[in-house]
């Protein structure tokens, strides 16, 4: 109970001084076993400067991290209930002439519809028809006049319909910065990662150093579920095992 208790509250300190309470809870466990402090400290080598230095970096690596996410967190809540759902009548078959609709984040859910683009493109074939019939050609001679005409007609309606949809989609992208907050939070990730990266490739000469890996290994087990994929990517990330390693070597008394 008593080690729970101030386990506890090392958790309110900064890093540094939480490192030196459980080293020092680790030396009196040592020297209750029957091993002197002072023999202990004699015996220890000095730390790894550059890991303790990495390690004094972890916090403002893993804050940079939550503050991206906070922000993102943020546009989604004020922006995405805002996007609009395309219109019944713009809703099209798979085909080459139409696109995927999506929503806020960008993702599809199964639903194609026609674009601008191709609203466009029926309207110049239907003017260029239009036109031609209109001086006794014979190019689109397999539909009428009327017939065109309903086409433009209907073209002209519907493209007012797209434009005005893509144009609130445009204001919301411009106006959240979605994609920007999305990217931010995507480069914070990837800096903890290689951060995280670095600490495990210094040699870790104490129990100091142990902790210290220990610490930036707590800090990516606060990384959302999707951003831990990143590790997979960072050097393979295979830092448990590199952990495993050197609690292994510091329990039989070696260094790194």
């Amino acid at each position: 109970m008593p080690n729970t208790s101030v386990q506890a509250a090392a958790e309110g300190l900064p890093e540094i001084n939480r490192r030196r309470l459980l080293l020092g809870l680790a030396a009196a466990s040592t020297a209750a076993a029957g091993i002197g402090a002072v023999e202990i400290a004699k015996a220890s080598p000095a730390e790894n400067p550059a890991l303790i230095k990495l390690g004094n970096q972890t916090p403002v690596f893993e804050k940079a991290y939550i503050e991206a996410c906070a922000h993102e967190d943020r546009v989604v809540e004020t922006w995405a209930h805002k996007w609009p759902t395309a219109p019944a009548t713009l809703t099209a078959s798979r085909s080459t002439s139409s696109e995927v609709e999506r929503d806020f984040f960008g993702v599809s859910h199964g639903r194609y519809i026609f674009t601008s683009r191709d609203f466009k493109w029926r309207l110049k074939r239907a003017t260029s028809a239009l036109k031609s019939r209109a001086k006794g050609r014979a190019l689109h001679s397999y539909s009428t006049r009327e017939e065109w005409q309903a086409e433009f007609n209907e073209a002209s309606r519907l493209l007012a319909v797209a434009e005005k949809y893509e144009a609130k989609i445009e204001r919301i992208e411009q106006a959240s910065g979605y994609t920007d907050a999305w990217k931010a939070r995507h480069v914070a990730v990837e800096a903890l990662a290689k951060h995280i990266t670095a600490v495990m490739k210094e040699p870790d000469m104490t129990m100091a150093g142990l902790l210290i890996k220990a610490e930036a290994m707590a800090a990516w087990g606060r990384v959302r579920g999707m951003d831990g994929r990143v590790a997979a990517f960072i050097e393979n990330g295979n830092w448990p095992a590199h952990i495993a390693e050197a609690i292994l070597r510091h329990a039989k008394g070696g260094a790194a």
